[in-house]
Order: C-alpha cells, then structure tokens, then sequence
C-alpha cells in the first residue's frame, strides 16, 4: 500500500512539472501572440491533456489487470514496475512533445520576436527568413510562399471580437523566379511593386483585407 501511494505521488510531481514546462515554454512574445489565431485551440488542448493522461492510465491499468489475470508472470514486481513507468510515459507523452517541439524552435521564435513589434491587436515583422515566416504561417492562414524568398516583411492587424484582419507581406525574389499568385478569395491581391535589374531581384506585394 505505501509503495502504490508513493508511486502515485512520484507520477503526480512529473505530470506536475511536465505540464508546468510545457505551458511555460508554449508562452510567446507578444507579436507571436498575435499572429497565432490557433492559441485558443492550443489552449483547450491543453485542458483536456490531464483528462487525456487519466483515460491512459485507466487503460492501462485495466490493461495490466487482464495480462495479469490471464499470463502466468515470473517477475511479477518487475513487471509492475516496468508496466507502471511505461504506462506513465505514453500519458506523459503530450506535454513532453510540446516541451520538445518549443526548445528545438526556440532559437527560430527569439529571431522573430527580436524583428518584431507590436501593439495591442497590430505587430509588424521586417526583414525574416523563410523559415521564420513558415514558423509564422503555420499558426494563421498566410499564403505560402516560394523557398528562395528572403527579406520577408509582414504588416498585420486583426479585430479579436469580429474576427476580421488586414495583412501586407512584402518579399523579394530572384527577377526569374516564379511564385503562385493564385487567389484562395476576392480580396487577396499579388502585385510585383518594384524590379531591380542590376541586384537582378524583384519585390513582391501581397494584400488581403478581411472585413
């Protein structure tokens, strides 16, 4: 009985940290705030990740019943260690993933943060890679863009009750590249503003304004 309680208070502390890790490193700079419009989806998600965690567990543990009952079992405190580490693993195995996907882009977040600014519901971006403006579209719903861009700009601004949003990005490009300028909707606009024949580049505009 005490050693069932004390591996109960062990799994309790790690899910604790865990989760209290995953939830610090998810935080972002304000800009990153502002051009993520899934942070409300993260956060249910994280809600539901102690419910996820218990319904494993109780799987698990059912599991572990029926093996027990049904398989004659040499090393049967082995195997209840062993099935108890690995059962608290997979249920830790959402806040460890987000720990893990945050520090292996954290570099990537602090370079977007330190080229960015921001006020109340508007930030702009100036001068990003491709990889930082990925980082960026995958959490909104910017267009994609070719993987030679580079000194990506970004002007965004959106209503947070109404949902409606103005965005500009500006890019540049080799004067031969190509790019899809294909509209997803009316009101997104592709527009080459400016061609330097000596640097051999030109400068992309894209706009989209909904209201």
């Amino acid at each position: 009985m005490l050693k069932k309680k004390l591996y109960r208070i062990i799994y309790l502390l790690i899910w604790l940290i865990f989760n209290l890790l995953a939830i610090w490193f998810s935080k972002n700079c304000a800009a990153l705030e502002i051009y993520n419009v899934f942070s409300l989806y993260d956060f249910i998600v994280i809600i539901t990740s102690p419910i996820v965690s218990l319904m494993i567990l109780s799987i698990g543990r059912f599991l572990y019943r029926i093996i027990k009952n049904k398989v004659e079992i040499k090393y049967s405190q082995r195997f209840k260690i062993y099935s108890f580490v690995f059962i608290s693993f997979l249920s830790l195995l959402y806040p460890i993933s987000i720990i893990i996907q945050n520090f292996l882009n954290d570099s990537l977040k602090l370079s977007i943060c330190e080229k960015s600014t921001s006020n109340i519901r508007a930030c702009n971006s100036k001068n990003l890679s491709i990889k930082e403006y990925q980082f960026i579209a995958n959490s909104n719903n910017f267009p994609e863009l070719p993987l030679q861009s580079k000194a990506i700009n970004i002007s965004y601004s959106e209503d947070d009750f109404l949902g409606d949003y103005s965005v500009e990005i500006l890019f540049e490009l080799g004067i031969n590249d190509k790019f899809n300028d294909i509209k997803r909707w009316d009101s997104e606009e592709w527009k080459v503003i400016k061609i330097d024949s000596t640097a051999r580049t030109k400068t992309i505009r894209y706009n989209d304004l909904q209201s």
